[in-house]
């Protein structure tokens, strides 16, 4: 996520809204201006609270940019150091402006507790927004357009995630396409939150009118689901096409799914990826784990595919990764 990025967005819309509107010209000038000293611009307590946010998690990229390095123990005494600073900081966001969606949201999910617990405190804090909250699908403007909207979307992206994990997948589905119904443009990949949630209740159809929705664009998210959800359907040799897919899309994809790699908690949103790449696999792989569990017999069904161990292998020793 571009916190800053969004920032600006936030400072320049206010800006707007408080002095009318203005040409083309101007509107362009302005948002320069802003792009490039946008502290300076930051008057309004809700983005002071928001640029807050954006300073403590650009300090949390960096403390953790070295962590790789690090033994068990000494990554876990970072990781819970770098938790504590970042929930102080959300707690002085939200003394700011104890509206600051986007700080109670981080907050509650860099508490230390189970998925459930989290579904619980997520649901309580997006019926709390009101207003904020996503609109109804015959809302014909798109969600995503508004910035000011976006702190009460990444709460329910969140929830939708979460409810997979906890294997709520009715709320999990629910929420994604409450989403997908009011931002066409998907900017939280709520797609692939909702193909998995699919692919977990073998719902077929579902998975294709999903499919016909997002314009068949594959990725790493829907060409797993449709392996999981062919394989729990035991129309194995469609299963073995999907997989394919899986593997052509993503570089090291069968490395993804045979050794499936340890993941930070969103804080609050999916992690930027190029598409394509290692770690979108790993980003699926990784939220599709609750839908897995749920096929035990998958990946040792996938691992037996012709081609897939060797490319997992391969992928591992040519990037000096374990196997």
């Amino acid at each position: 996520m571009d916190w800053y990025g969004e920032l600006t967005q936030r400072v320049a819309a206010r800006y707007l809204q408080e002095h009318g509107p203005m040409s083309e010209g101007a509107r362009q000038e302005l948002m320069g201006a802003v792009a490039a000293d946008v502290d300076s611009f930051v008057d309004h307590p809700a983005d002071r609270a928001f640029a807050m946010v954006a300073q403590a998690q650009a300090a949390l990229a960096k403390a953790s940019a070295d962590d790789e390095f690090l033994s068990d123990d000494e990554y876990m005494a970072s990781r819970a150091r770098r938790l504590e600073r970042l929930c102080a900081a959300c707690d002085e966001a939200l003394s700011i402006d104890p509206d600051a969606t986007d700080a109670a949201l981080i907050r509650l999910l860099a508490t230390e507790a189970d998925a459930l617990e989290h579904v619980t405190a997520l649901r309580a804090l997006d019926g709390s927004l009101g207003a904020e909250a996503p609109a109804e699908a015959t809302d014909p403007v798109d969600a995503w357009a508004d910035v000011f909207r976006h702190p009460a979307l990444r709460v329910r992206a969140a929830l939708a995630v979460t409810a997979l994990d906890a294997a709520n997948v009715s709320m999990a589905l629910g929420c994604a396409r409450s989403l997908l119904d009011v931002m066409p443009g998907d900017e939280l990949g709520m797609g692939g939150t909702a193909a998995l949630a699919l692919a977990r209740l073998e719902d077929e159809e579902g998975f294709n009118e999903l499919d016909a929705r997002l314009g068949r664009r594959g990725s790493a998210w829907t060409n797993l689901a449709r392996t999981l959800l062919l394989f729990k359907l035991d129309r194995l040799p469609a299963a073995r096409r999907a997989l394919a897919g899986f593997r052509s899309l993503n570089e090291g994809a069968a490395y993804a799914l045979l050794r499936p790699t340890y993941v930070e908690t969103y804080l609050p949103c999916r992690p930027e990826f190029v598409p394509g790449s290692f770690e979108e696999a790993v980003l699926a792989v990784h939220e599709a784990d609750p839908v897995v569990v749920d096929a035990p017999d998958f990946v040792n069904w996938a691992s037996e595919q012709p081609g897939v161990l060797d490319d997992a292998v391969a992928f591992a020793r040519s990037n000096g990764m374990d196997w």
